[in-house]
C-alpha cells in the first residue's frame, strides 16, 4: 500500500468506532424504533403522540347517548307552559342566520315580538355530522362559563347579559344557544336573574324537537 494510502492506527479506530455506531442505529432494513430505557430514571419516554397533549375537552362529560338527524321540523315547536306564558309558543321562523353546510346544520330561529315591544327567544342548534365537530364548538362556547344548569345535555351554562338571560348547552351531536330577551332589560341583577329559569325551561322545550 503507498504511504499515502495507509490509514494510521488512531484513525483506523474511529472508523471502526463511527461503523459500530451506524450498525447499532439500524441504517438499512430492521430499524428498532422502541423508545430505549432512560438509564438515570429507569423509565422510557412518553409516546410522543401523547407526551405533553391536553386531554379532550368532553373528557369528564357523561358520554354521547346516541346522535341527532335533525329537528322534527326547520324550526322547534315551543309547546311548554312557559313558552305560552311569555307568549313565545308556536313554530320557531327561521332567521336569514339557518343554513344547512353539509356536514353540519345550523337551525337559527326566532319566536314571539319582532318589534322590541314584547319578550322574544331565539334559538340557534348546530347539528354536526361527527361529533368531533360538537365537540371542539363546545370546547370554545364553555370557556369562562361559570353557571352550570345541571340535568340538561351532557353539560349546559347560563349566563346573564346585558338585556337578558342566554343558555348554551351540549346535547351529543348538537350545540343549542337559546337567547331570552325580555321587553325591557331587566331593571336589576335580581329581576335578571329571574329570567334563568325561563330559559331554561326554553331551552328544554328546544331540545325535545332533536330526532
Amino acid at each position: 500500500m503507498p504511504p499515502g494510502d495507509r490509514i494510521r492506527p488512531g484513525v483506523r479506530g474511529v472508523l471502526a468506532a463511527a461503523a459500530l455506531v451506524l450498525s447499532a442505529a439500524g441504517c438499512g432494513t430492521g430499524v428498532d424504533t422502541s423508545p430505549v430505557e432512560n438509564p438515570v430514571t429507569g423509565s422510557a419516554p412518553a409516546p410522543a403522540a401523547t407526551a405533553g397533549l391536553p386531554s379532550a375537552p368532553t373528557a369528564g362529560l357523561p358520554p354521547p347517548t346516541g346522535k341527532w338527524a335533525g329537528l322534527t321540523a326547520k324550526c322547534p315547536a315551543l309547546t311548554g307552559p312557559v313558552a305560552t306564558r311569555l307568549g313565545v309558543a308556536g313554530a320557531g321562523r327561521p332567521t336569514d342566520e339557518y343554513g344547512d353546510f353539509g356536514d353540519i346544520v345550523r337551525a337559527d330561529c326566532a319566536w314571539g315580538s319582532t318589534d322590541g315591544k314584547g319578550t322574544a327567544a331565539t334559538a340557534r342548534i348546530s347539528i354536526y355530522q361527527r361529533q368531533e365537530g360538537a365537540d371542539a364548538e363546545w370546547s370554545a362556547l364553555r370557556t369562562g362559563q361559570t353557571d352550570p344548569v345541571a340535568g340538561l345535555g351532557r353539560e349546559a351554562f347560563a349566563s346573564r347579559e346585558p338585556d337578558g338571560m342566554t343558555v348554551r348547552v351540549l346535547s351529543n351531536n348538537a350545540v343549542a344557544i337559546v337567547r331570552l330577551r325580555p321587553p325591557a332589560p331587566p331593571a336589576s341583577a335580581d329581576s335578571l336573574a329571574e329570567l334563568r329559569d325561563p330559559a331554561v325551561a326554553l331551552t328544554k322545550d328546544v331540545l325535545d324537537d332533536l330526532r
